[in-house]
């Protein structure tokens, strides 16, 4: 089994990881998943908006407290392909009506860094090194998609051996 991997992702998973390293406490930091509401059906995709879940919301969200800050980051391709959609434009106009800032198209770790200076998010001193770090990681990300290199993971469960086969395996001497 081959691991799916979009760009988009890429940049949100190492974002991520950079706004743990370089945001100061108290935060919150949370990513927004919702890559499957794409491919729901409509049914599926009516219970989620019943449940209070719209399209557009940003892909991450940054608090940080004394003072209360908020930033909502859109993450979109590095490449700069990626464009944001109606709905995540409403969204983002509406935070803006809210008075909260967003990154309406984040492509990068050093624009996801002005964007949490300009919101007034602390960030340590050695953010703009951090930045070049974790940009470099989404630039090897974007070389290893290109160039087809698969990640591979494992077999689904119901494709691995159960329990009761393995320990039958090594009674039987196949596993040592």
């Amino acid at each position: 089994m081959t691991l799916q991997r979009k760009p988009e992702w890429s940049l949100q998973a190492w974002l991520d990881k950079f706004l743990h390293a370089v945001v100061l406490e108290p935060r919150e930091i949370r990513g927004i998943d919702q890559s499957g509401a794409h491919q729901a059906n409509d049914n599926a995709r009516l219970m989620a908006i019943a449940r209070g879940c719209r399209p557009g919301t940003a892909d991450v969200l940054v608090c940080q407290g004394s003072p209360t800050r908020v930033l909502w980051i859109e993450c979109k391709r590095p490449d700069g392909k990626g464009s944001a959609s109606p709905a995540q434009t409403a969204a983002a106009n509406a935070y803006a009506a809210c008075g909260i800032p967003t990154i309406r198209e984040c492509a990068s770790i050093a624009q996801a860094l002005d964007g949490l200076r300009s919101a007034g998010i602390r960030v340590s001193d050695n953010a703009n090194v951090m930045a070049w770090v974790y940009a470099e990681h989404v630039a090897a990300s974007e070389r290893e998609r290109a160039a087809g290199v698969v990640k591979r993971v494992a077999k689904p469960r119901a494709l691995r051996p159960a329990a009761s086969k393995i320990r039958q395996a090594h009674k039987v001497g196949v596993w040592r």
